[in-house]
């Protein structure tokens, strides 16, 4: 997460660490909205998802601290592109420069919904409890995700 705090872009350890304790979709981070987080609640409301149906998602107390010190008035994008903020942020490029900082290779994005997986499994979560949270519409994931 040390590589996360060194990128040039100032929202990169908000997104990882949003990744890793949500699991939310790289599509779900990168169109989620402020208006989208209830602050009272700690949830997120995902419309978009990959399986078309809407989702309510917790955000763990870790996360939701840092989402709260980067709130911003406003319906917008939180993570937006600088040069028009009605349009999600292309992280690739800071995400690759991240994983090299950090010497870390082959590591996916989607690879951080494994790890969110894993975690809620180990807070004790029961099996489709983490599938209802991830957004699986069926246990099949079960022999894909690394539980």
């Amino acid at each position: 997460m040390e590589a996360c705090h060194e990128s040039s872009w100032d929202k990169m350890h908000l997104l990882i660490l949003l990744a890793i304790t949500t699991g939310m979709r790289k599509a779900e981070l990168s169109n989620l909205r402020w208006s989208d987080i209830n602050f009272e609640k700690g949830l997120a409301s995902l419309k978009d998802t990959k399986n078309g149906n809407p989702r309510i998602n917790p955000i763990p107390s870790i996360a939701f601290d840092e989402l709260k010190t980067s709130r911003q008035i406003g319906n917008g994008l939180i993570f937006f592109s600088p040069n028009n903020s009605e349009k999600p942020f292309d992280f690739r490029k800071q995400w690759y420069a991240t994983l090299k900082r950090a010497n870390i290779n082959n590591l996916l994005f989607h690879d951080l919904r494994h790890t969110a997986a894993s975690y809620l499994v180990m807070a004790g979560a029961t099996l489709h409890e983490a599938w209802q949270i991830l957004g699986h519409k069926s246990p099949l994931c079960q022999h894909t995700c690394r539980l």
